[in-house]
């Protein structure tokens, strides 16, 4: 008996035991189902307002200027993520050296137009050093006088390295008919050849892509792609054909914004008169040699570097950096338009079905920085590695759009699924 007794007891205090922890279980249940019952009671006009919101922010990408203002949001996130990612360079490129005419060259002021006399003797003194290439980034469009074009023409048709003459083509409109034309000939009277130096002004006037050729245009290869070609590599596939391609920054240490041998034009004279081989000459020899303009505020452009260091670039070095990206075989990959809508597409929809499948769970502002720091994770491989660029601010809009969406929408099927417990 005491035994069947003690048993008793013991079975007792289990059920006991068992009923507090079941209850204890049930609590929190107990209490997130306080608001659910709430919930019943009144219709959730929160979640009805946010599903409205959402619709009116989906219908807002089709507005074009509030597109616009993404775009250029787009434009801004890209330009520091080009800052941060750009290809970096322990030394100075091997293969590209750049010879300015600065106020310097010209005792202390400048003067342009270059006289083209004197850029004849120092393309004269580039081509005894033997050059692989020399390239003008000048455009000639009127005449300077008979006696400095002929000169300057005879050097280009004397000298032994590949010459690529600058030209612009129709698309800088605020040039006369006649100015082309005058162009067109001095062009041929050279016999070398030539390459459209128009930049590509993007949105902020911010030059990020290369300029494709005009269809109408004499002139159907870049400046740079004509210099790089003679240096070869390019493919991908040759260049994206006529296409605008994003350019490859390229980046020295430090931060060094011109990471290409840079020598005054006076002292390119000077070394040629020199008996010795100098440090000049072993730069040049080889090279690609392009001469430019180095004067303040003149032909300097916004580029995304700009955003991190304030400086603009000059154009010579502009083109510098393409023509080391074709060199190098350097590229980055854009999203098609269809490739663009249906990753945006994607993104929407696994914002919905998870906020679907987990609508009990509170979004908080620790989980939208997760969230948001994860597509910059993303965003940052597929840019690196990947050498893709994604709409960043694009994703970030419709991942949060469809989020919010799929919770409430869960939401109000779920109250109006209550309505007969309510009733």
């Amino acid at each position: 008996m005491r035994d069947e007794r003690e048993c008793a007891l013991r079975l007792a205090f289990s059920i006991r035991v068992g009923k507090e922890i079941i209850a204890w279980g049930e609590a929190p249940m107990a209490h997130l189902d306080a608001p659910n019952r709430e919930r019943n009671r009144s219709f959730p006009y929160f979640s009805a307002v946010s599903i409205l919101l959402c619709a009116l922010l989906i219908l807002a990408l089709g507005y074009k200027p509030f597109r616009d203002q993404l775009v250029r949001l787009e434009y801004w996130t890209s330009d520091f993520r080009m800052v941060l990612l750009a290809d970096r360079t322990e030394v100075l490129h091997p293969k590209i050296v750049i010879v300015t005419f600065n106020n310097e060259t010209f005792g202390g002021q400048p003067r342009t137009p270059i006289p083209r006399d004197f850029h004849a003797d120092v393309i004269s003194a580039i081509d005894s050093m033997n050059p692989k290439a020399i390239g003008l980034d000048f455009y000639f469009l009127q005449e300077q006088s008979q006696e400095a074009d002929e000169k300057f023409a005879t050097a280009l048709q004397k000298a032994r390295a590949e010459v690529v003459v600058g030209a612009v083509d129709e698309t800088a409109t605020q040039f006369e008919p006649s100015q082309f034309a005058y162009q067109e000939n001095f062009l041929n009277k050279t016999g070398r050849k030539t390459g459209y130096i128009n930049l590509m002004f993007d949105t902020g006037s911010v030059v990020r892509f290369t300029q494709p050729p005009t269809e109408s245009s004499k002139y159907q290869k870049s400046f740079a792609y004509q210099l790089a070609s003679i240096g070869r590599a390019i493919p991908a596939p040759i260049a994206r054909g006529s296409s605008s391609i994003r350019i490859a920054w390229l980046v020295g240490p430090d931060f060094d914004e011109r990471p290409f041998v840079s020598i005054p034009a006076h002292k390119v004279l000077a070394a040629r008169n020199e008996k010795s081989t100098t440090d000049v000459m072993k730069a040049i020899e080889d090279a690609i040699v392009l001469t430019g303009i180095d004067f303040p505020y003149m032909d300097q452009h916004e580029t995304p570097l700009t955003a991190w260091t304030g400086n603009p670039m000059k154009g010579v070095i502009i083109h510098a950096n393409v023509i080391a990206q074709l060199m190098d075989g350097r590229y980055f990959h854009e999203l098609t338009h269809l490739s663009r809508t249906l990753f945006l597409l994607a993104v929407g929809s696994v914002g919905v079905i998870l906020s679907w499948l987990f609508w009990r769970r509170t979004i908080d502002v620790s989980g939208i920085g997760f969230a948001a720091a994860g597509f910059v994770l993303v965003d940052a491989f597929t840019f690196s590695v990947l050498r893709t660029s994604l709409p960043l601010v694009f994703a970030i809009y419709v991942w949060f759009t469809a989020v919010t969406l799929g919770h409430h929408a869960k939401t109000l099927i779920w109250w109006t699924r209550q309505a007969p417990a309510r009733s």
